[in-house]
Parts: structure tokens; C-alpha cells; sequence
């Protein structure tokens, strides 16, 4: 994977992290839109950097690419738990109220957002082995856990921790 494309994609991500810490007193409309932008962005870039790093044949492509929309849609929809988290976090967190009964929805909500991943990620995964085969559905996943640790990162990095009160 080019340096120059990873360096993009955590670009992307921070823009899209930095909106959720920043904006969160904007109008949320304007918020939204600006997440759901930044969301199909980085969905564009990940594609393409699974084009430019998976090397399909014309048959496999054709096959693989209807299948692999379908498993970023269903991975969007999860995605939305996350986006839900993070929106919900920020506006408690500026209000300086993050309350313990806050602290456990979202922490609630984080597990489905992972669980609802994970499940994802299973339910394909036989389906991308019927048409990629072994090799190339592990470096499918190998991409999407990179750019993952991308995001994940990103987020980490912008998102303060719960304060404690003591």
C-alpha cells in the first residue's frame, strides 16, 4: 500500500474526526452533512486502495465488486452506531455533563457498533472466499484492518478520554 495513499486516508479521517470535536456546537444539519461527506470520501479512498492493492482479474472483479458494495453498505450501517457515539460523546462532553448513565449507553453502544462489525465481517467472509479464494480475501481483510487502524487511530487521537470526576 503507497505511503502517499495511507497518508490520504488518515488525512480523510482526521477531517472527519476533527469535525466531531470541533463542530459540535454548529448546526447539527450542517454537522451531519459534513460527517456523511467525510464518510463517503474516506468509503472512495478505501475503495480505491483495495483496487490499487488486491489485484483482481477481470472475472474475479466483476464478481467480487457487487458483493463487496453490498458488505460496505452493511459496514456503513454499523458505522453509524460509531458516528451516533462520538456525536452523543461530544455534545456531553462540551456541556461538561458526561454523566455515568451517559458514560454507559455509549459504552453500550460502542459493543454493538464492534459486535455488529464483527458479524459483518464473518458474513462475508465466506462469500468473498467463494470468489477471491483463500489468499486474496486475507489480504482483502489485511487492507481493511489497516485502514481501520487508520480510523482508529485518528479518532484516538482527537477524541479526549471521559473525564472522571473524583
Amino acid at each position: 500500500m503507497h505511503k502517499s495513499t495511507l497518508g490520504l486516508v488518515a488525512l480523510l479521517a482526521s477531517m472527519a474526526c476533527g469535525m466531531a470535536s470541533a463542530q459540535v456546537n454548529a448546526d447539527l444539519s450542517n454537522f451531519n452533512a459534513a460527517v456523511e461527506e467525510a464518510r463517503t470520501i474516506i468509503q472512495t479512498e478505501r475503495k480505491m486502495l483495495i483496487v490499487e492493492n488486491l489485484t483482481l482479474t477481470d472475472e474475479e472483479a466483476q464478481k467480487f465488486w457487487p458483493v463487496y458494495d453490498k458488505y460496505a453498505a452493511e459496514m456503513k450501517a454499523a458505522g453509524d452506531l460509531r458516528v451516533k457515539v462520538i456525536k452523543d460523546y461530544a455534545l456531553a462532553y462540551n456541556s461538561n455533563s458526561v454523566t455515568d448513565a451517559d458514560s454507559k449507553e455509549m459504552l453500550d453502544e460502542m459493543f454493538k457498533f464492534w459486535e455488529k462489525s464483527l458479524s459483518v465481517r464473518e458474513d462475508y467472509r465466506k462469500k468473498f472466499r467463494k470468489i477471491l479464494g483463500d489468499t486474496k480475501t486475507a489480504r482483502f481483510y489485511q487492507l481493511e484492518s489497516k485502514l481501520d487502524a487508520i480510523t482508529n487511530m485518528e479518532l484516538a487521537r482527537e477524541i479526549p478520554l471521559v473525564p472522571v470526576v473524583q
